[in-house]
């Protein structure tokens, strides 16, 4: 196993967590809020980071006339026995169909269902819920050797305690 899966835990972001509350959660250091958009390669935090359920509704409500109403059509899964034969949500044409053999007899389907414009969007911010974070036994040694890599090349000073942040 490489050793990188091993300093890493996945977890899912719930509903208003921020980084800092997450940083404080797993590091006792809300400053270490950083480590989540280097490592989940986040570089617009109100792009990529979920959405509360509440920023969710008012995303949509401002990017789309009616949330509600259709945007595309998706696959429900098609299993035989434990053999997937169509995966859910691919997006494909409201006339998809699907035949195959089940052993006995040929069986046509129409997996599909409609998604909204709220589904969509929801089904975005879910992916964007899933984010690595460095296990908490190996943070300060990420955050060494982090900044050692960013002195190094000069770059700029990151802070990491309220008494290493300057309002100047």
């Amino acid at each position: 196993m490489p050793i990188i899966s091993k300093i890493f835990d996945e977890y899912i972001v719930q509903s208003g967590e921020r980084p800092e509350d997450l940083a404080l959660k797993f590091y006792n250091n809300p400053f270490y809020n950083w480590v989540f958009f280097i490592i989940n390669d986040i570089v617009n935090y109100h792009e990529q980071w979920p959405r509360s359920t509440q920023q969710l509704q008012a995303y949509c409500a401002a990017k789309y006339d009616n949330p509600a109403a259709g945007k595309d059509y998706i696959t429900t899964e098609v299993k035989k026995g434990i053999d997937i034969i169509v995966p859910a949500g691919k997006v494909v044409p409201s006339t998809f169909q699907i035949t195959y053999y089940d052993g006995s007899t040929t069986v046509t389907a129409n997996p599909v269902a409609s998604r909204s414009f709220y589904q969509f969007e929801e089904s975005v911010n879910a992916e964007k819920e899933r984010i690595q974070l460095v296990k908490p036994e190996f943070i300060e040694d990420f955050v060494e050797a982090y900044l050692i890599r960013v002195q190094k090349a000069g770059m700029f000073d990151i802070g990491i305690t309220a008494d290493s942040l300057s309002m100047s």
